[in-house]
């Protein structure tokens, strides 16, 4: 009895589509891995619950295997993310808002930021400045030095120009209060593009991320003013703006 050895036309099909995905796989993964990671998991995803009404045995292997292989990845790929999700769901106050006391702001309070952001954008100084809503931002006020001080133009002006330690890190201001200085805050995840944004503004995306705060970046390199809110980074503000965006943001509130 002669066995036939011929290669049948499901066989075919089934080389050719795991060969095709494969080679899309690597285009893919080439240009943006991240892109390519979430198309394949979802490709995987379909197939695993499709092949069981095809007769596609390597293709359906494959996918078997690869359906538990990315679910790990997933976790690791996507950690960023992940973490920025469970960040915010801790901080129950981004969701349940009208269980928690908002913090006021004072239109003194505006003027000695604005005061100050104008003093140190002519002398080129580096600053940050986080200004606090509900998002409870402990995490890194431990990383700094405790202040509690009244809010002057004085104080944040000689703290950023200052030659010590705390002249790097952010500032902290809650209920009219400079809570804590030299804080270090988590820097975005996203790739930036601009190479002109350096680690001042990175921080500063990183936090309005992951909370509500409004962070002011004034620039060492240039001056420039610069906020960031909700993921957001608006550049090349003068006072004047920056004034009427403060007043505008706390009005909402």
């Amino acid at each position: 009895m002669i066995e036939n050895n011929s290669i049948s036309y499901h066989q075919i099909v089934d080389l050719t589509l795991v060969f095709c995905i494969w080679i899309a796989a690597l285009l893919l993964i080439h240009k943006n891995y991240r892109k390519a990671f979430f198309l394949l998991s979802s490709l995987i995803l379909t197939l695993f619950f499709l092949l069981n009404w095809l007769n596609l045995p390597l293709l359906e292997g494959v996918a078997n295997q690869a359906f538990w292989v990315s679910f790990i990845l997933l976790m690791i790929v996507f950690q960023p993310e992940l973490r920025r999700m469970f960040e915010r769901i801790r901080h129950l106050q981004d969701f349940l808002p009208f269980l928690f006391e908002k913090p006021s702001k004072s239109p003194s309070t505006i003027k000695a930021l604005l005061s100050c952001v104008s003093q140190l954008a002519e002398s080129q100084t580096g600053a940050l400045i986080v200004l606090e809503n509900r998002s409870n931002l402990d995490e890194y006020a431990d990383s700094g030095i405790k202040i509690d001080a009244k809010i002057s133009t004085e104080l944040l002006v000689s703290l950023f120009k200052s030659k010590g330690s705390l002249h790097d890190g952010a500032v902290l201001i809650n209920h009219q209060r400079l809570t804590y200085a030299g804080c270090l805050l988590p820097l975005t995840e996203m790739e930036v593009t601009d190479r002109r944004l350096g680690t001042r503004h990175r921080a500063a995306l990183g936090l309005s991320e992951i909370s509500d705060a409004v962070i002011i970046i004034v620039s060492g390199e240039n001056g420039t003013i610069s906020l960031a809110e909700a993921g957001k980074l608006t550049r090349f503000l003068n006072t004047q703006a920056l004034e009427t965006r403060l007043f505008d943001l706390y009005k909402e509130q």
